[in-house]
């Protein structure tokens, strides 16, 4: 409603195996469809990306997703950097940042003034609870399935169990495997013991690696 000449671009960190040359890469990309292919290093892409955004007037939210990756591979540096390179080549702001850890505890592997940045403005989100991931499987069904194909029982049987891990991508990993049962029998619909078999086929700790 501003007018204002503003892209967002998601970036997954740990798809990027926690590179910063990798996450650069990526918008530099977006940015740029033709955007060359030659070995530029993380500094170079760096000052490309702020030096872009400034000559096309253009402000930015980027959202790190996993940033955990990140931090891991590249300690504080990666994201010292991110923060504070405009202020030696753009005019005014104009990257903002959203970070998305898992664990909130990675934060502690920053050093205080990379931590002072990023801490201002926190938000924590609970583990989804059963009655969500109901909502959010419904919406999967309604895009993948035919109507029918699954009852409401037995979705909420599924986000029930689910929900000792409050983790979506489990729910919704369960569902699919579900439905490959269901299809490898020629079922007419998806039943409990459906649910039942993948379950037992997914470990637990896809929800905690995923």
């Amino acid at each position: 409603s501003r007018k204002i000449n503003l892209r967002y671009i998601h970036v997954n960190c740990r798809e990027s195996r926690g590179s910063l040359f990798l996450v650069l890469k990526k918008v530099l990309i977006d940015l740029i469809p033709r955007f060359p292919q030659r070995g530029f290093s993380t500094e170079e892409l760096l000052r490309m990306l702020m030096e872009t955004l400034e000559d096309k007037k253009l402000f930015m939210i980027l959202t790190l997703d996993e940033l955990d990756s990140l931090i891991r591979v590249e300690g504080s540096a990666a994201l010292y950097n991110l923060t504070r390179v405009q202020e030696q080549i753009t005019k005014m702001p104009r990257l903002s940042l959203i970070c998305i850890f898992r664990e909130i505890q990675q934060l502690q592997q920053l050093d205080r003034s990379t931590l002072g940045t990023l801490q201002q403005n926190l938000i924590t989100l609970a583990k989804y609870s059963a009655s969500q991931l109901y909502t959010i499987l419904n919406e999967r069904i309604q895009l993948a399935f035919k109507d029918g194909v699954i009852s409401e029982m037995t979705t909420q049987f599924l986000a029930d169990t689910a929900a000792s891990t409050g983790d979506a991508r489990y729910a919704i990993e369960i569902l699919w495997r579900s439905g490959k049962y269901a299809d490898a029998e020629q079922a007419p619909e998806i039943r409990p013991e459906h649910v039942r078999k993948a379950i037992g086929s997914l470990d637990i700790r896809f929800s905690e690696d995923s």
